[in-house]
Parts: structure tokens; sequence; C-alpha cells
């Protein structure tokens, strides 16, 4: 940026988009990619640009989300935000790291109610010092307070039944307000009967799974027991059934998915043949 003189004109944001895979080297954070837990959505931040003081630091909340306002306001966009935005500006934090962020809403959501963990379809809320996390499988709700506890080893939920009914309904109500989709229960689930592998191995899938060579992940590319190959013979549960990564439909079966590819595939290669035989002609 110096060599191009564009330092003075040009923003640079480094982000991570989730936090290190398989809950390892996030220090004394919890969890990791794949989780709402602290280690799965806390992240580095680091922006250089003008107005922005070397080796100043800020602990005020943000998310991917506000990139979008905070580009607005840096490109004197004067038309308001379109309704539906959650995400603020953070130019107020660019000075001195001090400041807040003013959005619709003051509680951040972390919704994942797809199977991508240990944990299972989960969603977290965050409001203040306070964290709440919902797990849909047992229905379980943990409290966290961050400021005295980011590692969230201590559970309030218990010690606080009004803070934790009150951010309960605070999800409740954001979650439809967006239309989230939720997780749907699986009515063929059957807990005495083992998950099993249906993906066929591949390169870089030996040795993975419980079942042998090949076995990534149960369930193959679907959120519904399985995480895309990324299981490394963890077993998932089916309690609900999940998201096609491929339709995005929740309950499709991945043969359909399959059956539709290759009809899609046989047309196009008659539609060719034809094609040429009429050339040929």
């Amino acid at each position: 940026l110096d060599e191009l003189k564009a330092a003075d004109n040009t923003y640079f944001i480094y982000m991570s988009d989730n936090g290190a895979g398989g809950g390892k080297g996030n220090g004394s954070l919890r969890g990791g990619k794949g989780g709402v837990w602290e280690g799965g959505i806390r992240v580095p931040l680091i922006i250089r640009g003008p107005n922005i003081q070397p080796n100043t630091f800020c602990h005020s909340r943000v998310v991917g989300y506000d990139f979008f306002p905070t580009f607005c306001q840096w490109a004197g966009v004067k038309r308001p935000i379109p309704k539906g935005v959650e995400g603020g500006s953070i130019v107020p934090l660019r000075a001195k790291g001090q400041g807040a962020v003013k959005r619709p809403r003051e509680e951040l959501v972390f919704h994942f109610p797809h199977y991508q963990s240990k944990d299972g379809p989960h969603t977290a809320i965050l409001s203040g010092d306070l964290k709440l996390i919902r797990f849909y499988e047992t229905g379980r709700l943990n409290l966290f307070n961050l400021r005295q506890d980011i590692s969230e080893h201590n559970d309030l939920a218990a010690k606080m039944p009004d803070k934790t009914k009150q951010l309960s309904a605070k999800l409740n109500i954001y979650l439809k307000e967006v239309s989230a989709c939720l997780p749907v229960a699986n009515p063929q689930y059957d807990p005495n009967k083992p998950p099993t592998s249906n993906r066929k191995g591949g390169k870089g899938g030996k040795g993975r799974g419980k079942k042998g060579k090949g076995a990534k992940g149960y369930k193959g590319d679907y959120t519904k027991g399985g995480d895309g190959g990324k299981a490394k013979g963890k077993e998932r549960s089916d309690f609900f059934d999940g998201e096609c990564r491929h339709c995005h439909k929740y309950g499709h079966k991945k043969a359909d998915c399959r059956k539709l590819k290759r009809e899609l595939e046989d047309k196009i290669n008659t539609d060719k043949e034809k094609q040429e035989a009429k050339a040929k002609a």
C-alpha cells in the first residue's frame, strides 16, 4: 500500500471466518470451527487505513455483517441502509478503538441448525456480558458471563433462571422474525441403530472413519448426521433431519440429488448426441 501510495485512501481488513478447526489452537477459548462456543465465533480482526492509529485496540463486538454499513459510510453512500440489514457501521470505533456499533438489535445471534460439530444443532445469543446457548437435541440451555468466564465453563442457567428465560424468549423472537430454518425431528430416528456411512471412499479419505478406508464422514454431504466428510470417525446423531447442502431443503435425500443430477446430465448428453447426429446428416 505504501509503495502504491494507496495507504491514505485504502482500508485493509483481515478477519477469520471462524475459529481454529477441531477446537485446537484457541488458547483458553472453548470449542472451535463448526460451533458457537467462543472458540468458534471469536476471531481476529485487524484493520489498517486512514484515521486508524497504529497499536490501538478495540474490545467492542464486531460481526461480519457490520461491514456492509461500514463500507457504505466509507464510500460516502447517502441513501439509507435497506431494511433487514442487521449490521451497523464500525466507523465510530476506528479512531481510538472506543465507542459502540449501533445495530437494529442489541443482541447478536449465531445460528447453527445443522450437524457440523459434536454438539449437534445449536444456537447462541449474546447480550451484554451474557451469552445463552441452546442445544436442540436435548433442549439444554447454558448461560455464561463472558466478562468473568471467557472459557465458558461456569454455567449460570440454574443460578440465573430469569435471565435464562429472558434471553431464550429474545432468541425465539429473533428466529421467528428472520424466518430462520430450525431442525426438524426425524421420525425414522432409532437411537439403537448406529449411524452408517453412505459415502464412498475418495482421495484423502484413508483411515478417517471407523468404517475403514474412505469412510470420511457419516451421511456424506449432509448436515443430517454428517459434516461433509469432516467427521473423522465420530458418530453423529440422526435425531433431526438436516439440510441438504445441494438443494437447501430439509429432510431431502441424497439419492434424490444424485438422481436429479444424473437426469440432467443424461439430458445434456442426449441433446448433444442429437445435435452431432444432425450435423453429420
